[in-house]
């Protein structure tokens, strides 16, 4: 799990792990009277980007897009 400021990025290797990882996640959020906006969450995906950085099930990589703004 990554936290930063209102973004928060949990990742596990597999389906199983992530679900209980998951539960256990948001029953935290619950007892702490934190709540997730549905919105602005994505489940079960592949490809996340986060804080600048494209992150896959293969590995991380800068966002290509950020990397056109700058050298343009």
């Amino acid at each position: 799990m990554v936290v930063h400021f209102d973004d928060i990025l949990v990742y596990i290797r597999t389906q199983e792990q992530y679900t209980d990882h998951l539960r256990q996640f948001l029953c935290t959020l619950q007892s702490k009277m934190f709540y997730a906006n549905p919105k602005k969450c994505a489940f079960y995906t592949d490809r996340v980007i986060f804080f600048r950085f494209v992150i896959l099930s293969e590995g991380v990589s800068t966002d290509s897009e950020k990397i056109r703004a700058i050298t343009e």
